[in-house]
């Protein structure tokens, strides 16, 4: 398994340590899913993992990249009613337009 797909699996799964050090390790952190587009900032807002997006954040992730469904990772966090993400991603000014 590559680095991205170990990082990937630890952002699915909310595994907050693993991905803190994945990070740090220099993993790159936008990199998006064929299938659908997702990069891991949408994955985690949609989780509402809000520790993880934070890291995702401050390591400069994408924030206006778009799913196969042209979801922002702010959209998912709104649809998915994870209020702590949504504040943080408005608090880093997310492109609420994008």
């Amino acid at each position: 398994m590559s680095v991205s797909c170990l990082l990937r699996v630890a952002v699915v799964s909310g595994h907050a340590k693993l991905v803190k050090r994945l990070i740090d390790e220099g993993v790159g952190i936008n990199a998006c899913q064929k299938d659908y587009r997702k990069s891991l900032l949408n994955i985690t807002s949609f989780e509402g993992f809000t520790d993880i997006v934070r890291k995702l954040l401050d390591n400069g992730a994408a924030t206006e990249r778009r799913d196969n469904e042209v979801r922002t990772s702010l959209y998912c966090a709104v649809c998915s009613e994870h209020h702590d993400t949504v504040k943080l991603l408005v608090e880093c000014d997310t492109v609420v337009n994008a």
